[in-house]
């Protein structure tokens, strides 16, 4: 999982990392989501804004992880 709005890695670093990991890695784009709101420590320096909020960005999260140890 990423967020379109990472600051710290961008599209191409994504990009790029997918070559050291098996061509069955499923890549789950979190659409306006950013690196500070996975957690709950504030914003962080060279981050982007996210264009949702930190409850929506979370519950994508939850429902991505909750489906992958569900096997779907």
């Amino acid at each position: 999982m990423y967020g379109t709005k990472y600051g710290f890695v961008g599209k191409d670093k994504i990009d790029e990392s997918k070559k050291l990991l098996p061509t069955s890695t499923k890549w789950i784009p979190i659409n306006g989501g950013n690196h500070s709101q996975n957690g709950w420590y504030g914003f962080q320096k060279g981050d982007n804004t996210a264009t949702i909020t930190r409850d929506e960005q979370q519950n994508i999260i939850g429902k991505s992880i909750v489906q992958f140890m569900s096997g779907n």
